[in-house]
């Protein structure tokens, strides 16, 4: 059984030029590839010495603030024991196996039933790093997991703009720390359904005074900066309380009608 290990980015294909932007950023280093009948696109990088002179060094140096800092750090050690050879030999194949079983989702259900002697660890708790947020990791961070949202309420002139991020519940701590970073304001909320919890602002004056602003300063870079755009646009014109009259709210359900759209 071959082992390799793998760091891969994926997002949707609208979002092709932020993986080309990324890997060139990376030295050029890994393969860029379009998933047409799924439509997503990745960067990915599977050599070994571009994994551990590359890849590695930008993690230690610029750590993960969310749970995924868990599945990097279980991902090294994984590394390091392919460094030391150890992957060629059955004891240190199967600590790999039992680490794999952490890391994202762990085992594929043939791994687990072909080396089911093997047990998987414990998953360590995510504890969330006491080093302040920076505004531009904010940014970047949510250019993957926010939302800019507007509801229309049906029958009425009524419109809410909100800025959310979404998270798994377990990174529940991050959301309070990107809460502190945005000076406090917004609620942090629970989908008992799913696991999920989310950070929503609603606020038109701390929209205006805080959100905006911030990503006026530290730009997104991917698709969602054209959605960010068109939400303050809209903002804009709820402040004027232009949203009151026909012909502002139908300019407001037109440009609503054009977020999230890819072309």
């Amino acid at each position: 059984m071959s082992t390799i290990a793998k760091f891969r980015i994926e997002l949707h294909v609208k979002d092709l030029e932020l993986l080309k932007s990324i890997q060139l950023f990376f030295n050029g280093i890994g393969q860029l590839e379009v998933l047409s009948t799924r439509e997503l696109a990745y960067f990915e990088v599977t050599k070994l010495d571009d994994l551990i002179n590359i890849i590695i060094p930008h993690f230690d140096k610029y750590p993960l603030q969310s749970a995924k800092s868990i599945d990097y750090l279980l991902w090294k050690q994984c590394i390091n024991l392919m460094i030391t050879k150890e992957h060629l030999t059955q004891s240190g194949l199967q600590q790999i196996i039992s680490i794999k079983s952490a890391i994202n989702w762990g085992n594929s259900e043939l791994l687990m039933n072909t080396f089911s002697n093997i047990k998987p660890i414990e998953r360590p708790p995510y504890i969330i790093s006491e080093v302040p947020l920076n505004p531009p990791w904010v940014s970047g961070f949510c250019e993957g997991d926010s939302s800019f949202s507007i509801y229309l309420r049906p029958n009425t002139n009524e419109v809410q703009v909100s800025f959310i991020i979404y998270l798994n519940e377990r990174e529940e701590p991050l959301l309070i720390k990107i809460q502190s970073f945005f000076y406090g304001i917004g609620s942090i909320n629970y989908y008992n359904k799913n696991s999920a919890c989310y950070y929503k602002i609603s606020n038109k004056k701390q929209l205006n005074d805080i959100i905006m602003p911030h990503f006026i300063t530290y730009e997104l870079v991917g698709n969602k900066k054209s959605n960010f755009l068109i939400w303050s646009q809209i903002l804009c014109l709820t402040n004027k309380k232009a949203h009151l009259t026909t012909e502002a709210l139908d300019k407001i359900k037109f440009l609503k009608n054009q977020l999230n759209k890819w072309n």
